[in-house]
């Protein structure tokens, strides 16, 4: 009875979860904003904490914390806007440039082309028509858009606010729901621990981008490179996706080496010099302020990264990493959840270095 009952739970599941996966990619402009908020809520607890115990009302220090980090992003869209645009109208120069510079790489390329040169020739008005009509296209899919994305912003910042002035009644009211005063004393501890541990690995991480962001900026302006600001905004962000962000940040810093110098050695630099921080930051630094405690898994992070960016696209892939941390958090407060956050986690030397174990001999056979 319980090996059918089994059988038909399994599929059972995988239909739950096929489910589950296109509700959320359909309810995409409400999941998104409201993981978003979550996670920049609990980014921003222990500011609203610290001025609570300074006699602040709640509503108040929320309303505060919630304006500095407005100022904050607002000054930094700023500084970045002004050479994203001087960027964009050197683009296509630059990328002129990058075409002259690997023009020998090409050759052969072309050469082998050779043969199709006409029928591209041929089509080279059309081409031109079909250019121009996707230019237009793509601005007016820009324009249609912005009001969605205004709105997604809006909503994130509100429900922000919302979190961090209701977060512990909303707690209270889980309380109320636990029978048992051990069982709720055991939530309202578990969920404290929980949730400064999450604050203080989000907070950790936000802060360790941002560092890597300067250290690239600088190395950039010291390399001769220009707006150098742009580029290491572009790393500290990418750097939330930890493994895919870094290899888009190379391409593109190498696209931006070949565009502004013509020396390869010169080109490669950029890149090069990114690289090395990221590998000082990854093996290092992280491991360093962040624990093994809290490492996970490099396989489960790169399928997050796939699934999240699938479902969401960029702005999935970047929540990936710190959602999957924060279940990792999670599972390991809540009875039950031990295995889950285990699998979650990043072996230890310990079991690394521990032997697969063999298995047991079969009995030997009765003569």
């Amino acid at each position: 009875m319980s090996e059918s009952r089994d059988a038909l739970a399994r599929p059972l599941w995988i239909i739950a979860t096929v489910a589950l996966l296109y509700a959320v990619t359909t309810a995409s402009a409400v999941v998104v904003p409201l993981l978003l908020s979550i996670l920049i809520s609990l980014t921003l607890a222990p500011a609203v904490r610290a001025l609570v115990a300074v006699r602040l009302p709640r509503t108040l220090a929320a309303l505060v914390v919630v304006a500095g980090a407005l100022t904050i992003a607002g000054s930094a869209f700023y500084l970045l806007a002004e050479p994203a645009q001087a960027w964009m109208e050197r683009a296509p120069s630059a990328l002129r440039r990058l075409e002259f510079g690997l023009s020998g790489v090409m050759e052969p390329i072309e050469r082998a082309s050779e043969a199709t040169e006409s029928l591209m020739k041929i089509g080279t008005d059309k081409a031109q028509t079909t250019v121009v009509t996707t230019e237009k296209s793509t601005a007016i899919t820009m324009l249609s858009r912005a009001p969605a994305i205004i709105g997604s912003l809006l909503a994130t910042v509100f429900l922000t606010f919302l979190f961090l002035m209701y977060g512990d009644m909303l707690l209270r009211k889980l309380v109320t729901l636990v029978p048992g005063l051990s069982a709720k004393k055991d939530l309202v501890a578990g969920t404290r621990e929980a949730q400064h541990e999450l604050s203080l690995y989000l907070l950790t991480v936000t802060l360790i981008n941002i560092a890597l962001g300067a250290a690239t900026a600088g190395i950039l302006y010291w390399l001769g490179v220009e707006d150098p600001l742009l580029w290491g905004g572009v790393a500290a962000l990418l750097n939330y996706a930890p493994y895919v962000g870094a290899v888009i940040t190379a391409l593109l810093l190498t696209v931006v080496g070949f565009a502004e110098f013509a020396e390869p050695m010169q080109a490669l630099a950029v890149p090069g010099g990114f690289i090395a921080l990221n590998l000082i930051e990854g093996q290092v630094v992280t491991p360093l302020l962040l624990g093994r405690r809290l490492a996970l898994d490099p396989v489960v992070i790169f399928v997050s990264i796939m699934l999240f960016g699938f479902l969401w696209g960029m702005t999935g892939m970047l929540m990936a990493v710190p959602l999957l941390a924060c279940l990792r958090i999670m599972a390991s407060r809540v009875p039950g959840g031990a295995r889950l956050a285990q699998i979650l986690g990043e072996l230890s030397k310990a079991d690394k270095d521990e032997p697969t174990p063999e298995p047991d001999p079969a009995p030997p056979s009765a003569p």
